[in-house]
C-alpha cells in the first residue's frame, strides 16, 4: 500500500489543475462536483491508507534515507 502515498498529494494537486483549466468552460454546479468529488476521494485514500497500516507510512521520496536511523526534527 505504500505505493498509493503520493497520491494523497497528487490527486488534490491534479483536481486543482483540473479545475484551474476548465473551471470556466463548465458550468459552476459541475465544477463544484468535480472539486468535491476529488476531495471525497482523497479523504477516502487518506483513510484507507491509515487503516491498512500498522506502523506508520513514510516515504523518502528520491531514495533518500535517514542516517543513522535519525530524520529531520
Amino acid at each position: 500500500m505504500h505505493h498509493l502515498l503520493p497520491l494523497l498529494v497528487a490527486l488534490p494537486l491534479l483536481g486543482a489543475a483540473l479545475l484551474a483549466a476548465c473551471g470556466r468552460l463548465v458550468p459552476r454546479p459541475v465544477a463544484e462536483g468535480a472539486a468535491c468529488a476529488v476531495a471525497a476521494g482523497t479523504a477516502v485514500l487518506a483513510v484507507l491508507l491509515l487503516t491498512h497500516s500498522s506502523p506508520p507510512l513514510t516515504e523518502w521520496v528520491g531514495g533518500w534515507e535517514p542516517v543513522a536511523g535519525h530524520s529531520v526534527g
